[in-house]
């Protein structure tokens, strides 16, 4: 649904007889029968009732490549989706006299270089399909100037979740090891700079960063307020929490998780379907960091820093 938001608020604003492409990009292995769906159910509000008409295409291509034509574009959003790196991510140089504590660094350094091209490549494409005065709406997952995350409990709970199922014997040290999703939460610094790269190409409208919670733990808030809230209740309250935070990271993660299980073995073009034990260890997977977040950070805050861009195309 968040990605008809955007949609629905664009063409409530253009005449009534109006026709509109709408072109929805994703990854082939991805689930186009959700997008799908999504555009169905939402039908009349996207066309305001019939007032205006709507045609709907689906692109399964990669976004690090030019997806439309020369300057065909009008408006274009991308949501979160640039967290995601190109390409997998690689094991960082190291020296056999590199001290552990120094693997981190480098590690994320390679990431920043990757990171890097791939923003610059994702705005070089765009400027070149959307149209001189379009719009380009995007926000990327990002690291505050501070440092850290806004949900150090939930990646906590994931990390123990992992390493229970290493200690049952269920997953390989080895396995664990190589769970690295290629992706990578730029600073504020690292956007601007890459701005400055295309500024010949996109005016910078605004850049700014925000940290999203999850709609949850608001729910989660108003619900505990209440004054006539009773013990079980709360408990109750806190395991749906717990619920709804992991597995809405499960649910982003869990290609890479499998992916992992079949000792790096690339999923292909075709969307993934796990066997019957890979979905038995990722239930498993998904119990152990439930229970791990409600015994070390129950309650805690899950959230995203983004960095919101609107730009237009010169």
């Amino acid at each position: 649904m968040a990605s008809i938001i955007p949609f629905a608020r664009v063409l409530s604003s253009v005449p009534a007889q109006s026709k509109a492409v709408l072109i929805f990009n994703d990854k082939a292995s991805d689930d186009f029968n959700i997008t799908s769906a999504t555009i169905t159910q939402n039908w009349e509000t996207l066309t305001r009732n019939g007032e205006i008409e709507i045609f709907p295409i689906m692109s399964p291509l990669s976004f690090y490549r030019q997806v439309l034509p020369d300057a065909s574009v009008d408006v274009a959003f991308c949501l979160s989706s640039l967290t995601h790196l190109e390409r997998g991510t690689p094991a960082a140089p190291r020296s056999t006299s590199q001290k552990p504590e120094e693997v981190g660094p480098a590690q994320r350094a390679v990431l920043a270089s990757m990171a890097r091209s791939d923003l610059l490549k994702f705005l070089t494409h765009r400027a070149r399909e959307i149209r001189p005065g379009g719009l380009l709406v995007t926000c990327l997952g990002s690291t505050p100037a501070s440092g850290g995350s806004g949900m150090p409990g939930l990646i906590g709970a994931m990390i123990a979740g992992l390493t229970a199922l290493v200690m049952a014997g269920r997953v390989s040290p080895a396995v664990a090891g190589s769970l690295k999703p290629p992706s990578y939460e730029r600073t504020m610094l690292e956007i601007q700079e890459a701005l400055e790269v295309v500024k010949d190409e996109w005016t910078v409208n605004a850049c700014d960063e925000k940290l999203i919670q999850h709609p949850a733990y608001h729910a989660l808030e108003a619900a505990k307020a209440k004054p006539d809230v009773r013990p079980e209740q709360e408990e109750a309250l806190s395991r749906a929490y717990a619920s709804a935070v992991v597995e809405w990271i499960v649910a982003a993660t869990a290609g890479y998780v499998i992916k992992a299980l079949r000792g790096g073995q690339t999923l292909g073009w075709a969307r993934f379907e796990e066997s019957a034990d890979e979905a038995a260890l990722l239930a498993e997977f998904v119990q152990k960091t439930k229970e791990a977040f409600l015994r070390e950070s129950r309650d805690s805050p899950v959230g995203v820093y983004h960095v919101f861009l609107k730009l237009t195309r010169k």
